[in-house]
């Protein structure tokens, strides 16, 4: 009794073996059911046998037989390790991809303060460089200086007190222009600037942005206020400060006269 209860177990035991292979793999081509029937019909048929006793150890030995004929176990585990890896990688591809993207974003991030530092740093700069400088003057157009975007343009050669881009006064209507939106113009020696809108007055304390006139040979030297000084002076920005030194054109940069020695005008809207 004990012995038909052990075979009965098996042959279940291997049937649900066989069932779960089967159907768990992509590559099997015959159901559980279909190996089972299979068996019962070709026990009966060629064995001859219906007997309890025989059905059990045919069929028994029927499935364990087209297990390891209709079901590559190591087809099975290959296409599993294969599933698992896939399923690995795309995790991992995307956890890569999420860093790189947080990544990415810290480096714009950084790359974004990085650029408005240096833009600050570099205007702030540009803005209170009041150091004193001679420079040599290259060609036409040559840039020596400039103040709230407004270039100061030199050409080398002599003086061009008359010139409409490199006089003195040339540089003061440009910067009123672009700065200020009006027109100034009456830039002659001994005379009051005017400008197209509001009202350019001598005043008697500099600011920042104010028109300067300093006395030079029988005339006025026209200039911009760029800076005023703890010391009583004012820096200026200014075209046609220049002369011949070793053969080559040089212009002071930043020069920086007495306040007291200069009339100031400034414009009131």
């Amino acid at each position: 009794m004990r012995n038909k209860m052990f075979k009965n177990s098996k042959i279940i035991v291997t049937i649900f073996m066989a069932s779960g292979l089967l159907l768990g793999s992509n590559v099997c081509t015959v159901s559980a059911a279909e190996i089972i029937s299979n068996a019962k019909t070709e026990i009966y048929t060629e064995l001859g046998t219906e007997t309890e006793v025989g059905l059990e150890e045919n069929l028994e030995q029927y499935v364990d037989t087209n297990i390891d004929a209709n079901v590559d176990i190591s087809t099975e585990i290959e296409l599993e390790t294969e599933i698992r890896t896939e399923e690995d990688i795309n995790e991992k591809v995307e956890w890569d991809l999420d860093l790189g993207l947080e990544d990415l974003v810290t480096i714009e991030e950084k790359a974004s303060m990085e650029y408005i530092e240096e833009t600050e740093e570099s205007t702030q700069e540009k803005e209170v460089n009041l150091k004193e400088k001679i420079v040599t003057i290259k060609g036409t157009k040559f840039v020596t200086d400039t103040f709230h975007g407004v270039k100061a343009l030199y050409r080398t050669g002599g003086n061009d007190g008359t010139n409409a881009t490199y006089s003195c006064a040339a540089f003061v209507k440009r910067y009123y222009s672009q700065v200020y939106n009006v027109n100034v113009y009456n830039l002659l020696a001994g005379c009051t600037p005017i400008s197209s809108k509001g009202t350019i007055r001598k005043v008697s304390s500099p600011k920042e942005g104010d028109i300067v006139a300093t006395t030079s040979g029988s005339g006025n030297h026209w200039a911009i206020v760029k800076n005023v000084n703890n010391n009583g002076t004012v820096t200026l920005i200014e075209q046609n400060w220049k002369w011949q030194q070793g053969g080559k054109t040089v212009a002071r940069v930043n020069r920086r006269v007495k306040a007291s020695a200069c009339k100031i005008y400034r414009l009131k809207k």
